[in-house]
Formats: structure tokens, sequence, C-alpha cells
């Protein structure tokens, strides 16, 4: 069994290898050959259960879960601080943090392991949209394959 400490750090490894094949950054000679920067931001996501938490009244769960996404980003930098360098095709660091409190369940809060579930932290991978001149390049090409366009 691992306890939360391992898992960021492991977590943390794992990401390091990765996620330079996908960002704007000097990629590994591990990468696939394939591999290009298509990665617009990494959230690290916190949510809570439905439960009133008892810090301040009237955002106490929004509180809960942005510090459970601040605290877990800061706890996977303080153990891969390279992952701080792993910038989208913008330049822009690649990670951010969002809290949901308990707008997003993955389980039911009805039972006490639909809360346990609902008491998390999400990773959301954005890919980066093609600009409008590469939108219009993939279109005519699709129309020439398939023999729409003469």
């Amino acid at each position: 069994l691992f306890d939360g400490q391992q898992v960021i750090t492991l977590l943390g490894q794992v990401l390091q290898e990765v996620l330079p094949c996908y960002a704007n950054a000097t990629a590994p000679g591990k990468c696939p050959a394939n591999a290009r920067p298509i990665l617009e931001a990494v959230y690290v996501e916190g949510h809570t259960d439905n439960a009133q938490f008892r810090g301040r009244e009237k955002d106490g769960n929004w509180d809960l879960s942005t510090r459970r996404a601040v605290n877990t980003y800061v706890a996977l930098i303080d153990s891969q601080p390279q992952l701080r360098e792993n910038r989208n095709a913008s330049g822009m660091p690649l990670f951010g943090v969002s809290g949901y409190a308990e707008e997003r369940p993955a389980a039911d809060n009805a039972t006490e392991s639909g809360r346990a579930r609902n008491r998390r932290i999400d990773l959301r991978f954005v890919l980066a949209t093609p600009d409008p001149k590469k939108l219009d390049e993939m279109s005519r090409e699709i129309r020439n394959r398939a023999g729409l366009e003469k």
C-alpha cells in the first residue's frame, strides 16, 4: 500500500517522463516518434463531498477543494521541480489548479462511500486547439482524400 506522498512522488516521476513529449519543451529521447506539443494545460482539480465544511460559512467547500488542489500541486512540484518547466505552445506554464467544491460529484453523496469518492483530486489534460489555418488545411486535406474537392 502506498501513502499519499509516495503516490505523488510516483505520479510526478511519470508525468515528468511523459509530459515533455506533448508540451512545448525539449523532449527527451524516450518520446514516441510522432509526439508533438498538443497540451494546452494540465489542471490539478480539487473536489469535495456535499457536507458543509465548517470553514468560512459561505464558501467553505470551495475553499477546501481549492486548497486540496493547491496542496497537491505544491507536493507534486516539490517531488519533481522540473515539472514547472513544461510549457504549452504559447510558452505559458502547463500546470494550473482549480477547485470545484461539490459541483462535480463522481459518486452519490447519499452514502458514506459515495462521499468518500467525492473527496478527491483529478488531473485534467486540456488539448490545444489547432489554429484556424491548420484547421482549414486539415479540412481541405480531408475533402481532397474523400474526393469532394477537385
